[in-house]
């Protein structure tokens, strides 16, 4: 199976709603890497590096084997 690497912002903002975003999709670790670095400097998110991650992802793969859940904010 091929890995891509994601890379997303995920923010939760004080009105309690999660300011999720899909930044890139890239072929390797090392394009992922320089990605972040390069959103970590823009104005948009270098306030919130924290809220900045590249995971793998594999492609031809189920992602949610177990099902769904849908949270509640005190389990959060």
């Amino acid at each position: 199976m091929t890995d891509v690497f994601i890379v997303f912002f995920d923010r939760w903002l004080p009105s309690g709603e999660d300011d999720e975003r899909l930044l890139g999709v890239y072929s390797t670790a090392e394009k992922a890497e320089a990605a972040l670095a390069r959103f970590k400097v823009d104005p948009e998110f270098r306030d919130y590096p924290e809220c900045l991650e590249a995971d793998p992802f594999t492609l031809d793969d189920t992602s949610f084997k177990e099902g769904f859940i849908t949270p509640t904010f005190d389990e959060m």
